[in-house]
């Protein structure tokens, strides 16, 4: 079953978003509150959507978000855009190491199913929010080549008062190893 680049253009249309098709490739451009493009300058992002020969997969391409090549220190943009990669369900930043190109990536594996009429729209929104909300980030790691300070650990009171009711440490511990040899402590 799968989609087609005709059955995207309806779903942009149903949801208002404007779009040009060029060789079967269709480019929407986003509005961005932090992002700017580094070859327009301008406040916008270009989104390409590309859909496989047999319709099976769709995948949503932000290209030249940012250039490697003019990173302080490489290794640490690299280990933040990994970093970034754990947080960010369904998008990936991908790296060109030949040429130095960032992207962002939104792939969509049909198979046999049908694509949602609001899959396309949603991909879009997350690509723009994605990029808007790390741009700061990625962009500070690029010119100064220092990584962002890790979070602080979150503290569960739940897990502790749950350790503290089943009897402490040790009490949970022996749960695990009942019927078998505790190790030594």
């Amino acid at each position: 079953m799968g989609t087609s680049i005709e059955q995207i253009e309806q779903h942009l249309e149903v949801d208002e978003i404007p779009y040009t098709t060029v060789d079967g490739v269709i480019k929407v451009v986003c509005s961005m509150n932090n992002f700017v493009s580094p070859l327009s300058g301008n406040r916008t992002m270009d989104t390409f959507v590309h859909v496989s020969k047999n319709g099976e997969s769709v995948e949503l391409r932000c290209p030249r978000l940012y250039d490697l090549r003019t990173a302080v220190d490489r290794g640490v943009v690299c280990e933040l855009l990994m970093s970034l990669n754990f947080q960010t369900p369904l998008f990936a930043w991908e790296l060109d190491r030949f040429d130095g190109e960032i992207r962002g990536t939104v792939g969509l594996v049909l198979g046999e199913g049908h694509l949602p009429p609001h899959a396309i729209r949603q991909a879009i929104e997350l690509m723009a929010r994605t990029v808007d909300l790390w741009h700061t980030t990625i962009q500070r790691a690029i010119t100064t080549g220092d990584l962002p300070p890790m979070p602080a650990a979150r503290h569960e009171p739940r897990l502790e008062n749950l350790f503290k009711d089943a009897g402490g440490f040790d009490q949970v511990r022996g749960l695990f190893y009942r019927g078998r040899q505790q190790p030594e402590t």
